[in-house]
């Protein structure tokens, strides 16, 4: 749902996205470990450990959680998001030496999130293709899209990296120009 809004600029599909986290969170966070279990934590009926830290070729739901929630706060700025983060962050740090080797994309997601980066477009949907497609090609997988959309024809996008914004870029040239200096 949340890569939806990020390419569609989806609100809808936004407002489902944080539904489902929220959901997800009541359902299956267990709060004496401080991470997800596979199973609903009402019905734990399991005679094995429902809680899985290894994620070989699949992303486990921790790391998933992580990525998504840390979009999310990008894109509301709502403080639960980012509190939710810490709380995984300092739940895997706690296993991570233990279980290093099985943990690939919690180890990738907490890369991301520590390098944030994110593109907040301004303008009409129209005004702002050319730089959302070119920027959602080399990008989508590590950043964040948010969207301010409104009547204004003129175009522009803030790219935010590592806790520093840039002023409003006006074109495809000046966005890159600001990525290679900030690399």
């Amino acid at each position: 749902m949340i890569t939806l809004y990020e390419v569609n600029a989806d609100t809808k599909a936004l407002e489902r996205s944080i539904k489902i986290m929220n959901d997800t969170w009541e359902l299956f966070f267990n709060k004496d470990t401080q991470l997800f279990q596979k199973n609903i934590i009402k019905d734990n009926d399991l005679f094995a450990s429902p809680l899985d830290l290894n994620d070989s070729n699949i992303p486990n739901g921790n790391s998933v959680y992580l990525l998504i929630s840390n979009k999310l706060y990008s894109i509301t700025n709502d403080k639960i998001w980012s509190e939710r983060n810490e709380v995984l962050k300092r739940s895997f740090h706690q296993v991570l030496n233990s279980y290093y080797s099985q943990m690939f994309s919690f180890i990738k997601a907490l890369d991301i999130c520590d390098n944030s980066l994110s593109f907040t477009f301004h303008g009409t949907s129209q005004s702002i293709k050319e730089m959302q497609l070119y920027l959602q090609k080399e990008y989508l997988g590590v950043a964040t899209f948010i969207y301010q959309l409104n009547n204004d024809t003129k175009a522009s996008v803030i790219i935010c990296k590592n806790q520093t914004c840039s002023n409003k870029l006006t074109n495809i040239s000046e966005a890159v120009e600001y990525l290679s200096k900030s690399d």
